[in-house]
């Protein structure tokens, strides 16, 4: 388990990669200058840009002042952001990515080729990025757990039953979903607020046997701990980025923020 300055350090290694190769993004060569992630006493995500030398809040939603690169850059870092906050990792698609429906050897950030293969070849060693992804022909089954119904005090993580039909903590009872049935559905079976979809090989290894002590209905069968690691590890191989952000609820995890927003 990396901690919150461990994966500032990831993002500032890849920040230094893309601005080692091509036309050099994130690097000032007049002040010879990377760009850079911080984190405050608080433990919030700021960037530091290479021209300005600016912090900018990566949290706000508005513009960010200060910050001198386009919209897709700025994509990138909300992405890197997110990765310091939850170590949820990058697919590797967003590197040099290429334009859709064109020539699959060109790139949205015009870096020659040379450039762009030497970059991924560099970024791909970090440990920002995520693995290579499963092949499209290798068949992948993926249990859908719900965030929303997970609370802070219970022991196990709440997964779907099989066809829709409702919740339980035990893999034996829950439903294991075909991937292309979950990509089809992704903002229902993985909208992030309230589900994500993850690869049953990820969540077997991780389970525990439940016991009777639990009291839980029916025979006793592996279950998934409500803990912080468990869903550290549940969040870096989800099936695809969520449209919203992903608070899971564990003992000792962060308040959600509309609950922040009522106690305020």
């Amino acid at each position: 388990m990396t901690t919150k300055a461990e994966r500032a350090e990831h993002a500032n290694q890849l920040l230094r990669a893309i601005g080692s190769h091509g036309r050099r993004f994130f690097y000032n060569a007049k002040h010879d200058q990377y760009a850079r992630f911080e984190l405050d006493s608080r433990g919030r995500v700021w960037f530091v840009d290479d021209y300005t030398q600016k912090r900018v809040y990566t949290h706000d939603k508005g513009r960010w002042r200060g910050f001198t690169q386009g919209g897709t850059l700025r994509s990138l870092v909300e992405r890197m952001r997110d990765y310091i906050r939850t170590g949820w990792q990058l697919p590797r698609g967003v590197i040099a990515p290429p334009y859709m429906g064109g020539n699959s050897e060109d790139n949205v950030w015009g870096y020659d080729r040379e450039a762009a293969a030497a970059l991924r070849a560099t970024a791909f060693e970090l440990p920002i990025m995520a693995p290579p992804p499963w092949p499209s022909d290798t068949p992948r089954d993926y249990y859908v757990i719900s965030v929303h119904h997970t609370m802070r005090e219970n022991k196990f993580i709440t997964l779907w039953c099989p066809d829709d039909s409702g919740y339980c903590f035990r893999t034996t009872r829950a439903g294991k979903y075909k991937g292309e049935a979950v990509r089809t559905k992704l903002g229902y079976y993985n909208s992030g607020c309230a589900n994500i979809a993850v690869p049953v090989d990820v969540i077997d290894p991780l389970t525990v046997m439940t016991t009777p002590a639990d009291r839980l209905d029916g025979p006793d069968g592996p279950a998934l701990l409500n803990t912080r690691a468990n869903w550290k590890k549940l969040i870096a191989n989800v099936i695809a980025r969520p449209e919203y952000p992903i608070e899971p609820q564990f003992p000792g995890a962060r308040r959600p923020a509309h609950e922040r927003r009522r106690a305020a």
